[in-house]
């Protein structure tokens, strides 16, 4: 997967879930959290966000599907608040 940026999901277990460039570790999305509960609904949307980026990567010449991943993201935001 050349040319391509892998990430991954981390959770720092203290207040922040980070989705992170494997490459370089940069940060590309985190969310933050104070409760359990919180925590878990969290990690539901950057497991979600990962998949659509994965989803993204394997098929990169339909640009939609990351607006479709952001727009399902948005969903599980407005949801879980």
């Amino acid at each position: 997967m050349t040319g391509q940026i892998q990430i991954t999901v981390r959770d720092n277990d203290k207040d922040e879930i980070l989705i992170v460039n494997r490459d370089n570790g940069q940060a590309i999305r985190s969310w933050s959290y104070n409760t359990e509960t919180e925590r878990r609904a969290k990690m539901g949307l950057a497991r979600e966000f990962a998949e659509g980026w994965f989803q993204a990567m394997r098929t990169k010449t339909d640009s939609g599907l990351m607006a479709l991943a952001d727009e399902r993201i948005k969903q599980l935001k407005e949801r879980h608040k």
